[in-house]
């Protein structure tokens, strides 16, 4: 369970901002997040299930 915790605590304290209009949706990330490969590998999982 450690594990789990440690990636929401990762994943959930990303500094990004999230951008909608119309039909789009846009994830912007900081330039200085260390997570970042993380985020998107987590993101194309949950895509793909």
């Amino acid at each position: 369970m450690h594990g789990f915790t440690t990636l929401r605590f990762k994943l959930l304290h990303i500094p990004a901002r999230i951008v909608s209009h119309a039909r789009q949706t846009w994830i912007q990330l900081s330039s200085a997040n260390v997570f970042d490969r993380l985020f998107w590998q987590v993101l194309h999982r949950i895509q793909h299930r």
